[in-house]
């Protein structure tokens, strides 16, 4: 986490700055470290703001093109309910041992997203590379306007079309429809359920495909009546799962929310329906549980795969707009 001591006297003072200047702070940062074009009106205003407060800027921002600090900086969002926490955890511990044996330390932080100032801040640390996890779209479009002087890697998220910048995206929609197919198919169900969550997010948006063009291929028509959204949160798990499966007589279901699979986990625990069950789950804790699959992300290979990524990016700058798809997998 981010605290009081992680704010340097630099970062308020070039907060100061860019508050009386009437700019940013990422162009009060390019007008000191010379890292991108500023207008020279603006740069003269910068400056002379400089001068009029006695601002000394730090060394290491100063030098953050030329001087090497074999640091890493992850961030995270700041996470409420949910396994995705347990995902984030085991794949920073991967991307730290990975960078470790190249002799790289990591820099971990959870931030508010929305928080331009205190992403602002951030981006004026002197590391050699910043990794952010599960950006929203507006974070990456100010990052890339930001334009910080060292590689930035995007982990699990799916640009838009118009989105520049380095990305590894969790593909969905492959293992979700291979499941559901293999549900239709080999085991003959007719009522597939369908649970997501009610935030609109791009993994929502690819699982749900998944799910109708599975329906679909099989020649089957869609029941709206089973497919349902919730806020995520267990309580709305287990009622979801008994309307779906004791009112709309689903002969299995696939949830596609980590909090919410808690609440179909325990629904399936407690009434015991005698059907498959597919939940999204990080935690290991249903590997138990028949009839309950789990689709999952490995968190090491991720991990690993991010720092792999991120040592190209700092030995080859110009490795730029670049989208890396990684595989979900399904436990037997």
């Amino acid at each position: 986490m981010v605290t009081p001591m992680d704010r340097r006297p630099m970062d308020r003072s070039m907060k100061e700055v860019a508050r009386r200047a009437g700019v940013s702070i990422a162009t009060v940062s390019h007008v000191i470290n010379g890292t991108r074009y500023v207008s020279p009106e603006t740069k003269e205003k910068v400056l002379k703001t400089i001068e009029g407060l006695n601002y000394v800027p730090n060394s290491a921002a100063q030098n953050l093109r030329n001087k090497k600090s074999r640091m890493i900086r992850i961030i995270t969002p700041v996470i409420g309910e949910g396994t995705s926490k347990r995902l984030h955890m085991g794949m920073i511990n991967a991307i730290s041992h990975a960078m470790g044996e190249k002799g790289y330390g990591i820099l971990f932080s959870s931030l508010d997203y929305e928080d331009g100032d205190q992403i602002g801040s951030m981006l004026t640390h002197a590391v050699d590379g910043l990794i952010i996890v599960s950006p929203t779209t507006r974070l990456c479009r100010f990052i890339a306007n930001s334009d910080p002087a060292y590689p930035v890697l995007f982990l699990d998220y799916r640009p838009m079309e118009d989105e520049q910048g380095c990305f590894i995206y969790i593909n969905h929609f492959s293992m979700l429809y291979e499941a559901v197919s293999d549900l239709l198919v080999k085991g003959g169900r007719q009522a597939i359920a369908f649970l997501e969550n009610d935030e609109p997010c791009v993994k929502n948006i690819e699982c749900n495909q998944a799910y109708k063009k599975a329906i679909r291929d099989s020649s089957r028509g869609l029941d709206d009546s089973l497919v349902a959204a919730a806020a995520a949160a267990v309580g709305n798990g287990y009622a979801m799962a008994e309307r779906l499966i004791e009112q709309c007589h689903a002969d299995a279901v696939v949830c596609t929310d980590e909090t919410l699979s808690i609440g179909v986990a325990r629904y399936f625990i407690e009434k015991k329906p005698d059907i498959p069950c597919i939940i999204y789950n990080q935690s290991g804790w249903d590997e138990a549980l028949k009839p309950i699959r789990s689709i999952k992300v490995s968190d090491d290979e991720l991990g690993r795969r991010a720092a792999e990524i991120m040592l190209e990016l700092m030995a080859d700058p110009e490795k730029k707009d670049r989208l890396y798809p990684f595989r979900t997998e399904l436990t037997p």
